[in-house]
């Protein structure tokens, strides 16, 4: 029998499924599957130009390149017992993504016909070999496969044959015969996948080899197919959900983590202001939390609408810092040397765990504060490096629920300092796996391993609360509440703060977004949440009313003896308050008086002789007058408005007029100055809640019928005054939101959210 003359053509085609894409426009999908079509119906030679697609991500800027020969061309003469035949090509894969990339094949259909036409398959026809990744077979008569190098990384067998076997002294038409090959699928076959730690700069090469065995039982003729390669990374994905984005909603509906349903639990969410990814759970104590490190490096400007911040912080490039140098405390450092080390090797420690989870960067406090915690800063840092909706926790036990104690309690866990090694194994696996990163001081450290929290120690503002832990067997190794100095780098997991406003929360963290996404409070559904202000631990309630606005709907009962900083109040310097004032103290313009012998009195009974007050659980509050209110800036002379006061840092007193003011709170309302009895009573109920506290003028007086209130902008006719709300039972024009008190009355203050 003579030899038939036979050739292969295999198109190759290179797309990005949409089962993974599905956010991909359908402009540049259908561009693609023109593209494909095009490919199919012009073959082109494998000399003819490499075949390239490019996608980028608009949104994170990650990118994923996939190149190939566009056509591989095979010609065989065929005999009688069969004539095996291979060809080479290399598919190159380039991917910036944190998150590698997975190569797939398929083939569709996976038969080679008759000049690629199905309805000549009666003639004879290349039928796929059979096998799979793991078991590879040798060629039949009439069938074909393929095979790849099992030397390349990433790919999921070493059961092919070695390289040498598909080429023979460089010829790789001819492969010997201990060739093994599989089928290629209908569907996509993963053959690589390569994480972000392996990835070369000029991409990965896959070498892959055709093979065919061919006899004369088939007519001489070009038999056609198309194979298809498909590019995955998830770090391409435009629809990522991202950290900035999470909501409370989402966190309520996760199923809380433990050890056994960690890895289905998790999420995995996208940081757009660098594109990185993080994994979060939902942890026992009712919080989600990353369950990896912060990895943000410097060189970037935060914002409110990305960050942890109330307004832009700089995290300059100069912030990423080398092994060597020294350790500072007021200016931002980063050690970014081992954010993609993982603990691969124990060695001589003790209770340490192998992990996978990447160590992220070390960040000195005032780094890991966003750059507003200093040395000599005290109290609590209500800004971070932590993406926007999410938080550095907080330490102790009575801190708030959003504490390392807390966190640890709900697994079992010591919520003090003590000596436990279980517990140091247990907090490094999941579903909590805190990694043993080290510390920075000058050097790395790389045992010893701290997690900021946000609070400074009161006996020494050089040192910042952390969780801490230690492989040795020591006393004190697990330690949720350790301070430590500010200028050392530590590792950095955020906590997420919400993204409506909840009961517990600190003032000092409530945004806008989380107003608006707070029901209003209404005369019969009465939305108000119970917050804490982060100063002095004491609580308020606060609505989204009608103006649209969020608002303390509970009187401020902040005592003297005190310094406000631009961390914790709404200042832009620290101001210091004096102690509070007795009974029986003369007022003053210029220095700040407050007054708390009222601050838990509510008005609990009404006399005969204030028929329209109104019976309420809302506590007085202290009596501020005006230089108090305002911090210390207004004084008698001052004019205008002043835009630092007592509020908590994020809120501030009412305008005289505009959006902010209770004139449009009022109107809101249909509330008007000058009006009767019965707004009096609306103004004392729900949802607003003016309480009749009276005022102090050396002494307290009119309680009962009388509710005056701060603003922060001053009369244009009498620079002894300032604006604000009365209300007056006993005067005809018993509301008036614009009334001119004197500065040196003190008087409530009530304080609105100031986004």
């Amino acid at each position: 029998m003579g030899n038939k003359h036979q050739q292969l053509k295999l198109h190759q085609s290179f797309i990005f499924n949409p089962k993974w894409h599905r956010s991909f426009a359908l402009g540049l999908f259908s561009f693609l599957m023109a593209y494909l079509v095009a490919s199919i119906l012009t073959p082109v030679k494998q000399s003819d130009a490499t075949q390239l697609v490019d996608i980028t991500n608009e949104k994170t800027g990650y990118y994923v390149r996939i190149s190939g020969s566009s056509s591989i061309d095979i010609s065989v003469d065929s005999t009688p017992q069969g004539q095996l035949v291979g060809a080479k090509d290399t598919i190159t894969t380039v991917t910036n993504s944190p998150r590698g990339y997975q190569l797939y094949i398929s083939a569709s259909p996976n038969y080679l016909y008759l000049n690629g036409d199905s309805s000549t398959a009666a003639q004879g026809k290349f039928s796929p070999i059979g096998g799979d990744l793991v078991s590879p077979i040798i060629l039949g008569r009439n069938t074909w496969g393929f095979a790849f190098n099992k030397s390349n990384i990433g790919v999921p067998s070493s059961n092919f044959a070695d390289a040498a076997d598909y080429a023979t002294a460089g010829n790789y038409k001819y492969p010997t015969a201990s060739a093994t090959y599989t089928s290629i699928p209908t569907t996509e076959l993963m053959v690589q996948s390569i994480d972000s730690d392996n990835l070369a700069t000029d991409g990965t090469d896959l070498d892959v080899y055709y093979g065919i065995d061919a006899s004369t039982d088939l007519p001489t003729g070009s038999y056609q197919g198309v194979v298809t390669w498909t590019a995955i990374s998830e770090g391409v994905n435009v629809n990522a959900d991202t950290m900035q984005d999470f909501t409370t909603a989402e966190c309520r509906a996760m199923t809380m983590a433990d050890a056994s349903n960690y890895d289905s639990v998790k999420k995995e969410l996208i940081d757009v202001r660098d594109g990185k990814w993080y994994t979060i759970a939902r942890m026992k104590d009712g919080n989600c939390w990353m369950t990896s490190n912060l990895a943000l490096d410097g060189g970037i400007t935060l914002t409110p609408d990305d960050s942890n911040v109330s307004q832009n912080r700089e995290l300059p490039a100069s912030a990423n810092i080398t092994d060597g140098t020294t350790s500072v405390y007021d200016s931002p450092q980063i050690y970014t040397a081992n954010q993609n080390s993982t603990t691969t090797d124990c060695g001589s420690y003790q209770y340490c765990v192998v992990s996978d989870v990447k160590y992220g960067n070390l960040y000195n406090w005032n780094a890991a504060t966003a750059t507003t915690g200093k040395q000599a800063t005290t109290g609590t840092a209500y800004e971070s490096v932590c993406p926007k909706g999410w938080r550095l926790p907080d330490n102790g036990t009575n801190s708030g629920k959003k504490t390392f104690s807390n966190l640890f309690t709900a697994y079992n866990l010591p919520s003090n300092n003590t000596t436990d090694n279980a517990a140091v194994v247990a907090v490094q696996n999941k579903p909590l796996n805190f990694a043993m990163t080290g510390y920075y001081y000058s050097s790395l450290v790389p045992s010893t391993t701290f997690y900021w929290g946000r609070s400074v120690d009161s006996s020494n503002t050089n040192l910042g609360y952390s969780f801490y832990f230690t492989p040795a067997n020591d006393t004190n190794n697990f330690r949720p509440m350790r301070s430590y100095y500010k200028s050392y780098g530590q590792a950095v997991r955020c906590v997420f703060q919400g993204s409506t406003i909840e009961n517990d929360m600190f003032m000092q963290d409530i945004n806008l977004t989380m107003c608006n996404n707070l029901a209003e409070s209404t005369t019969t559904s009465d939305n108000r949440r119970t917050v804490i202000d982060g100063r002095d631990g004491k609580s308020y309630k606060v609505s989204h009313l009608a103006d649209g606005n969020c608002w303390m709907v509970s009187n401020l009962a902040l005592d003297g003896n005190r310094t406000l900083q631009p961390t914790d109040s709404n200042v832009t310097q620290n101001h210091t308050l004096p102690a509070n004032i007795p009974n029986g103290t003369t007022p003053t313009y210029d220095t700040a008086q407050i007054y708390a012998g009222v601050t838990n009195s509510t008005t609990s009974s009404c006399d005969s002789s204030y028929p329209n007050c109104i019976i309420s659980d809302i506590k007085y509050g202290n009596f501020y007058n005006w230089n108090a209110a305002t911090a210390t800036v207004g004084k008698q002379a001052t004019t205008g408005t002043v835009t630092e006061s007592i509020c908590p840092v994020g809120w501030q007193l009412p305008n005289g007029t505009g959006i902010k003011s209770y004139t449009s709170l009022l109107s809101a309302y249909n509330i008007t100055s000058g009006t009767g009895n019965a707004n009096i009573k609306t103004i004392q109920q729900a949802p607003l809640y003016f309480a009749l506290t009276g005022h102090f003028y050396s002494l307290t007086a009119n309680q009962g019928g009388y509710g005056p209130y701060w603003s922060n902008t001053t009369s244009t006719a009498n620079s002894n005054a300032a604006f604000g709300l009365e209300i007056n039972t006993s005067n005809t024009a018993n509301i008036n939101s614009i009334f001119e008190h004197a500065k040196l009355y003190s008087i409530p203050v009530r304080c609105l959210l100031s986004y």
